[in-house]
């Protein structure tokens, strides 16, 4: 695959990724069974969007518009954008089992895991013209929309919480603990509020006050969302826009750098 070449010169489009909307049309969707994933349009138009619109055309249409495999001119293409499309969808059901789950977050997260067609994300993510920090960061946020609290952290070899996001939190708020903290709820989507606690003073040596500070910025700024008491790395947290912000938002165009 890795003579694919990106779509038709759009390759800083495809980002693949939804403007979070502010009714939350998205939250909870799930086809009505296991097997039913095609037309499953609620989860797409909430995931799988992206072109990103230049300036002239912002005011008349949002920032990023729904994107399919027809976009795409090339088959090849075609194919690896609905593998990479049905592997995350698979990793943010509602109604996946717990085997096909963990094979779709390890094929997510952990660089050089094949699929059954033996593709990678992070060469899908190249053929693509897409991030793999942002397409990561975008399940996580799916994984909270969705509610899905994962009984384990993810496989030991994932990618920890990138420097794209270190950097922000380090700039924005300026806490080693926040960094620290924000890296043990990115390693487990739907962590328990009671063992990060527990985890966040036997690994970063914080007390009560310090881990309810940290936790607290980070809730504060966006990164982090809670859920049924358990907590889940977001990047960006809509609840907190205001309709203005949320009409100019894109969830790419937000966050810099590739790593």
């Amino acid at each position: 695959m890795a003579e694919l070449s990106k779509a038709d010169g759009k390759s800083e489009y495809y980002e693949l990724l939804a403007l979070l909307a502010s009714d939350g049309d998205d939250q909870g969707a799930q086809p009505s069974s296991a097997e039913d994933t095609e037309g499953d349009d609620g989860f797409e138009n909430a995931f799988f969007s992206g072109i990103d619109l230049e300036e002239e055309a912002a005011d008349h249409r949002p920032l990023e518009a729904p994107v399919n495999a027809s976009d795409f001119g090339d088959p090849r293409l075609q194919f690896v954008f609905e593998r990479t499309k049905e592997n995350i969808r698979t990793a943010c059901k509602v109604n996946t089992k717990p085997g096909p789950r963990k094979n779709a977050l390890r094929w997510i997260f952990v660089p050089g895991s094949p699929d059954k067609y033996s593709l990678e994300f992070e060469l899908c993510c190249t053929a693509m013209g897409a991030r793999p920090l942002v397409l990561r960061a975008r399940t996580q946020y799916q994984l909270w929309k969705a509610g899905i609290v994962l009984p384990e952290p993810l496989d030991l070899l994932s990618v920890s919480l990138p420097h794209a996001f270190t950097s922000e939190i380090m700039t924005i708020i300026g806490l080693e603990a926040c960094v620290g903290l924000a890296d043990m709820i990115w390693s487990w989507p739907g962590i328990s509020g009671v063992f990060l606690r527990k985890r966040s003073q036997d690994i970063l040596g914080l007390d009560e006050q310090g881990y309810r500070m940290a936790l607290r910025e980070l809730m504060a700024n966006g990164f982090v969302a809670s859920g049924h008491a358990c907590l889940y790395f977001i990047a960006r947290n809509p609840d907190l826009m205001t309709a203005a912000q949320l009409r100019r938002f894109s969830f790419s165009r937000s966050i810099h750098g590739d790593t």
